[in-house]
């Protein structure tokens, strides 16, 4: 089994990164890698106010979208 581990390199794009960018490999097991990225995104700010908003104020969908559009429409009117 020792060749699986060089098939299991596999090749992550970079969003945002150089247009030419290859990629990078990872040099570990995917699922190493997935947890590390979800670790991650537990530490994305955004994403930890929102839970933080679902969680202790129960926040909800409806709530989010509510005030998504009311301030889009606040954005709108002062743009015009």
């Amino acid at each position: 089994m020792s060749g699986d581990s060089e098939a299991l390199r596999k090749r992550v794009v970079v969003v945002g990164e150089d247009d030419d960018s290859e990629g990078l490999f990872l040099s570990e097991p995917p699922t190493a890698a997935l947890r590390k990225i979800q670790q991650r995104w537990k530490e994305e700010p955004i994403a930890r106010l929102r839970n933080y908003l679902v969680n202790r104020m129960n926040w909800s969908k409806p709530d989010e979208e509510k005030i998504a559009t009311e301030s889009e429409q606040k954005v709108t009117s002062l743009v015009r």
